[in-house]
């Protein structure tokens, strides 16, 4: 297929979506612009946080979370799902704030608390994308949506890398605040209330009656269907070890590459510039294939194998070019990785029964990035970054064998 083939196919996906989607696309797009990035950097070079803190402040989130997700899932079913959309894009508005107008690390604390709200929203978020999405399509859909982003990030990360360096990281929140106001507005507008169940689901259609059942009839039916159990059982697990290591990895990551490596934050910019672009060229191709394919369980395997060797390698290199080059090609493998894993989850969970499945699936992650971020500060600290890179690297292998050993691609019926 030729450029212009492409271009024209991308158009014709794009405005084939419904109105409701197109306001997503538009406030998720309005939201990654203006998405603070180098948060652990910000903590520890102007706030004064030191290793043992930024494990803590990453852990509060979680905290917050499992708190939040069971009484999550009761809220997305039984409240509209624009205006738990809303509630989403809020709650940003005031963490941003206080990031913005923090004196030391502990007033992160708070924003983390404030973050961590959005358990409580964001299983019916959740749900609506599903939907407002085919199933038949989904993957080709999220990936539609994720490369237009990735197109905004183009542009986003080095003119965050130049306000950065010149104003300091704090104006990056202020610039969020803004632009989750803007992103509000944007849905207030023109989101139209979503009814579940809408026209676009077919085969998990339920009777509206239903609506109202009791929490552990909820949970039952999500483990109802064997495909549906098999697929929730393996994407929990290998979403555990995942949490365990590699989630409390990142923040001490880009410290590492920061002061160890000699990044700066405009080569961070241009780094998230390059990536973005490598994620607008690829993610719809990507989606074409899971769809058409069945290629979500392969893709989603070999995340953790590229993730492990990424971080091995990690060790022995110390050149900041030849580790953005490795660390770009981990993360073409990570863009199929992501995308599969988005569209997995909505073949392990009933629609209808959505809200319920993604609050326990909050719980169990919640608790595992509690566990996972206090975890690796302390290998951090205490056995330094060579021996936590291979303990995360190892888990990562194991977490590929085991998704490959359990997760399976559910056909449509024809």
């Amino acid at each position: 297929m030729g450029f212009k083939s492409r271009v024209s196919g991308f158009f014709a996906s794009f405005f084939g979506l419904t109105q409701a989607f197109k306001v997503v696309i538009a406030s998720n797009i309005l939201e990654a612009f203006g998405s603070p990035q180098w948060f652990s950097i910000y903590l520890k070079q102007d706030l004064g946080a030191n290793e043992e803190a930024i494990g803590l402040v990453n852990a509060v989130k979680g905290a917050a979370r499992l708190l939040l997700y069971p009484f999550g899932g009761v809220v997305g079913q039984r409240i509209n799902r624009k205006q738990l959309f809303m509630m989403s894009i809020f709650i940003g508005i005031p963490a941003y704030l206080i990031a913005f107008f923090a004196v030391d690390w502990t007033w992160t604390v708070l924003m983390m608390i404030v973050l961590g709200c959005r358990a409580l929203v964001m299983p019916g978020v959740q749900a609506l994308a599903g939907e407002i999405t085919n199933r038949a399509t989904r993957a080709t859909v999220f990936a539609l949506d994720a490369t237009l982003i990735s197109i905004v990030i183009v542009l986003r990360s080095p003119l965050q890398g130049m306000i950065a360096e010149t104003l300091g990281l704090r104006y990056l929140y202020l610039s969020g605040g803004i632009a989750l106001t803007g992103s509000l507005l944007i849905v207030s507008k023109y989101l139209p209330d979503i009814k579940k169940n809408t026209s676009n689901v077919k085969s998990d259609k339920q009777p509206s009656k239903e609506v109202n059942r009791k929490w552990v009839e909820e949970v039952r039916k999500v483990f109802a269907v064997p495909n549906y159990r098999r697929n929730f059982a393996g994407l929990i697990l290998t979403g555990t070890i995942w949490r365990l290591f590699y989630i409390g990895l990142l923040p001490f990551l880009d410290i590492y590459l920061y002061e160890e490596i000699g990044w700066g934050l405009l080569f961070f910019g241009f780094y998230g510039s390059v990536n973005a672009f490598l994620a607008v060229v690829l993610r719809i191709p990507f989606g074409k294939l899971m769809d058409k394919y069945y290629l979500k369980r392969v893709l989603f395997s070999l995340g953790p194998v590229a993730r492990g060797i990424a971080v091995l390698l990690l060790i022995f290199t110390k050149d900041p070019f030849l580790l953005a080059a490795i660390l770009l090609i981990n993360s073409v493998v990570d863009l199929a990785y992501t995308l599969s894993l988005t569209a997995l989850w909505y073949d392990a969970i009933p629609l209808e029964s959505y809200p319920t499945g993604v609050a326990i699936r909050g719980v169990i992650y919640g608790l595992c990035n509690i566990v996972g971020s206090l975890l690796v500060a302390h290998l951090w600290v205490h056995l330094g970054p060579p021996m936590s890179f291979c303990i995360i690297s190892t888990t990562q292998i194991a977490s590929s064998i085991l998704a490959f050993s359990l997760v399976r691609d559910i056909r449509i019926q024809k």
